[in-house]
């Protein structure tokens, strides 16, 4: 996500610039486009967070690191976060993670998350695509209603 991240970052700062402006102008219509602007923003923001976590599952899947798919008890799993840098690390039976970067004391960063079950995987993968939906969908209101309020007045 690094590059995606920067150029949203970089959209952002901007977006907020020109909010300010617009909220700096003070008329009722620029105002207003600000508020617009600012929502459609948040809602990309949130866009992109459930997109990054969606392929973090989607990966974790791919890697078949989950006890459920066959492939966790060969490689000695226990937990696994989906949104660990480093999905093949290894963890122990007890849920704890075994050496690797960050290991605290005796080679062990704490308990592992608990590895979801089937269901849930497939009912979060589910859930995060109705969130992607709905928030595509808010999108694109949001962008009717800032195209409404440029045709409305000249801010």
């Amino acid at each position: 996500m690094g590059a995606a991240g920067a150029a949203f970052n970089d959209c952002s700062r901007r977006v907020r610039a020109l909010e300010a402006s617009l909220r700096e102008e003070g008329s009722p219509a620029s105002t207003s486009l600000a508020g617009a602007l600012e929502r459609l923003q948040g809602h990309e923001r949130s866009k992109l967070e459930m997109t990054v976590t969606l392929q973090s599952l989607r990966r974790a899947e791919a890697s078949n690191v989950f006890h459920w798919q066959g492939a966790g008890a060969d490689q000695g799993g226990g937990g696994f976060d989906p949104l660990d840098p480093h999905p093949n690390q290894l963890y122990a039976p007890g849920g704890h993670r075994c050496g690797g970067a960050g290991a605290g004391p005796a080679g062990h960063a704490g308990p592992a998350p608990a590895e979801p079950t089937e269901a849930e995987f497939r009912g979060a993968i589910a859930e995060l695509i109705r969130g992607l939906q709905s928030t595509i969908e808010s999108i694109r209101e949001e962008e009717e209603a800032a195209r409404e309020l440029l045709l409305e007045g000249d801010p």
